[in-house]
């Protein structure tokens, strides 16, 4: 007889199952690397302006402990431009039990580094089953920050179905610095994460 395992779920005893924790974003790490097929849209990502965001190699690969070998940033050639971003829908399916019982808290992070005139964000937007949108939660870096972490941690509303993650690169316009090039104005992404736990 094959033993099986419930996860996120309500035991006979009125206890909880163990909680699945795993990383719900789609190559978060940017290791599913596409430059050698050519596809403008990195795996698992929805891109604003095609083309104009990929996931790149990191220079030093001795600095990047943890990092693995890529991360995502808008074209260098780009970057001074027009600002990007890239979205992805993340569905809560397996853990509707558990959010519906008012239990369930949002755990989000993005490591950034920016400098010069760059800086980055993310979005969350919240939908219900019927698509009804809650009020976006919004993060952005500091101005001209060379490593941060944006991170976001909540309590579902028990109506939550799915998000809508956006990570953005945007250029402050109120930021000048003729001094710089491109190569100098850039903002990376990396280790995006979003977790879904159990509130005790």
């Amino acid at each position: 007889m094959k033993r099986m395992k419930l996860h996120n779920s309500i035991l006979p005893n009125g206890t909880w199952g163990p909680i699945v924790r795993k990383n719900l974003v789609v190559n978060g790490d940017a290791e599913q690397n596409d430059l050698l097929t050519n596809n403008t849209y990195p795996t698992g990502w929805t891109v604003s302006v095609p083309g104009r965001l990929s996931s790149i190699a990191y220079n030093n690969q001795n600095s990047t402990t943890g990092y693995g070998k890529y991360h995502f940033r808008v074209t260098p050639s780009y970057s001074l431009k027009l600002a990007v971003s890239m979205a992805q829908n993340i569905s809560f399916d397996e853990f509707i039990l558990l959010i519906s019982a008012g239990i369930a808290r949002y755990n989000v992070s993005i490591d950034y580094q920016c400098s010069g005139n760059q800086y980055g964000y993310m979005q969350l937007t919240f939908f219900d089953m019927n698509g009804l949108t809650y009020e976006p939660v919004y993060r952005e870096t500091k101005s001209k920050m060379q490593i941060e972490r944006l991170k976001v941690s909540n309590q579902f509303n028990r109506e939550m179905h799915k998000v809508q993650l956006k990570v953005g690169f945007i250029r402050n316009l109120t930021y000048d610095d003729t001094n710089t090039n491109n190569e100098e104005n850039y903002c990376i992404a990396d280790n995006i994460r979003f977790f879904i736990t159990k509130i005790n």
